[in-house]
């Protein structure tokens, strides 16, 4: 395994660690791309927006990020890095602070799939295996399918990033031809379900995060060394107390913490029932019924469309994100591909044949 990892042009790696490479509390962290920062635009987008934004100001060339639903896609994609996330389980998950141990993962961000692809190996203990997908890329003769009903042709008003939807729709129509022309089947293709589905899907998933929070927390917390609260509940109770500085301005809210305390146990019909109802809507009819009928390598979405990471996710299929191109003001945005669970080496060569079919990923310019 290559020991070097791939550093950005006219980046000067002098001290290992900065302010820029972590987050305390949600949206502290602004992109490197947008001059002025978060209240200009520069929404990082995610928790682990300090990894992203670490790495794409030149802070190191690959970083972890942790991800329950998005948070480690949605970041990278503002941040014009590649980022891979694994089913979980897949990566040891040994000291994450957790949501859910059923949906938490994490996953490197980097600015090469090369680089994505070593610290996998390193993550997963492999001999070398996801390196090596990466210096084999793929791109003719593999079958791309864009989700279109309920995704890409609803893109407007799904991106929380105002301006965002339509540039980055017609983006990916220019990806696609590109990719066609080096070989790739691309067309469209759309799951069988309807708007309803996808709202009941995000609101299941929800509230399997809430119930989810609750054992997970608690366990985690009572584990805990040192620490002024043992439970959910004292959590709750010390951000109350201590609110100018646990609940700042821009994050004022610990409303999932609330409710995930009246939330069903996981031994519950309810929970039970909600776990069904995801796997319907996600799986049987979601990302299966797509690969399937369309006999598919890879499903395409453009990556911060809040659906795509939910169901993606909720089906355990494996995702990686990609740049794909930058609003006016500098902002990135990604494309976002997603295999089936048992194909992750086909995954890392995927982006590999992307990367090489795409410009070089661009330096924040006004650092």
């Amino acid at each position: 395994m290559p020991a070097q990892l791939s550093l950005p042009r006219r980046i000067s790696l002098s001290s290992p660690t900065s302010e820029a490479s972590m987050v305390s509390r949600k949206a502290e962290t602004p992109s490197a791309y947008v001059e002025g920062g978060y209240d200009k635009g520069g929404h990082a987008y995610g928790s682990s927006s300090g990894s992203a934004v670490g790495v794409s100001a030149g802070f190191g060339a690959v970083a972890l990020g942790t991800d329950s639903s998005g948070a480690l896609v949605c970041p990278a994609s503002r941040a014009a890095l590649y980022a891979i996330r694994l089913p979980v389980g897949m990566i040891p998950g040994s000291g994450i602070v957790p949501i859910s141990y059923t949906t938490d993962t994490v996953g490197p961000l980097a600015f090469t799939p090369a680089d994505a692809a070593i610290m996998l190996d390193v993550l997963s203990g492999s001999d070398g295996k996801y390196h090596r997908a990466a210096e084999a890329p793929k791109m003719a003769g593999l079958r791309f399918g864009l989700v279109r009903r309920n995704f890409f042709d609803e893109a407007n008003g799904l991106s929380p990033l105002v301006g965002t939807s339509v540039h980055s729709a017609k983006t990916m129509e220019e990806v696609m031809a590109k990719m066609r022309q080096a070989g790739a089947e691309v067309f469209d293709v759309s799951m069988d379900i309807d708007a309803v589905d996808c709202e009941e899907l995000a609101d299941a998933r929800q509230d399997i995060f809430r119930s989810d929070i609750n054992e997970d927390m608690n366990q985690y917390l009572c584990q805990l060394k040192e620490s002024p609260v043992r439970t959910l509940a004292e959590l709750v109770e010390w951000n109350q107390d201590h609110a100018d500085e646990e609940l700042p301005p821009k994050a004022p809210e610990q409303d999932n913490f609330i409710k995930a305390l009246s939330a069903p146990p996981r031994d519950s019909d309810e929970y039970r029932r909600l776990n069904a109802r995801v796997a319907d809507i996600a799986v049987k009819r979601g990302m299966d019924y797509i690969f399937e009928k369309y006999n598919l390598d890879a499903a395409l979405f453009i990556t911060e469309f809040e659906l795509s990471y939910v169901i993606v996710g909720a089906a355990g299929y494996a995702l990686g994100t990609a740049p794909m191109g930058y609003r006016a003001d500098g902002a990135p945005f990604g494309i976002s591909f997603a295999v089936k669970p048992n194909e992750k080496e086909k995954l890392i060569s995927i982006l590999s044949g992307y990367e090489a079919i795409m410009p070089q990923r661009r330096v924040p310019e006004w650092l």
